[in-house]
């Protein structure tokens, strides 16, 4: 069988989008066994935090300021401080 580079690029989004929507099914199996654990913090999951957005979906532009809040939130999470901190304990150090 002979296929042109768009009928296999078409078949290839065609696999990726059958391969999503198996693990999407998995994800939801999990989101709802995890939702449904008693936990004492309240943060919900969808099957989308583990699979990801649908291939081929539209991403959703940030703005400059959604992309500072997400880093420093990152940063703070990674166990960095924020600048007011290091400034403080760069001036103990020199005292």
């Amino acid at each position: 069988m002979n296929l042109t580079l768009v009928q296999f690029l078409e078949l290839m989004e065609r696999h990726k989008l059958r391969d999503y929507s198996r693990c999407y099914w998995t994800a939801g199996v999990i989101a709802a066994i995890y939702n449904s654990t008693p936990r004492k913090s309240r943060k919900t999951y969808q099957p989308e935090d583990f699979v990801g957005e649908r291939p081929g979906a539209k991403k959703k532009v940030m703005s400059g300021v959604e992309i500072m809040r997400r880093a420093k939130r990152i940063h703070m999470a990674l166990g960095g401080k924020s600048k007011g901190e290091a400034d403080g304990e760069s001036s103990k150090a020199r005292s």
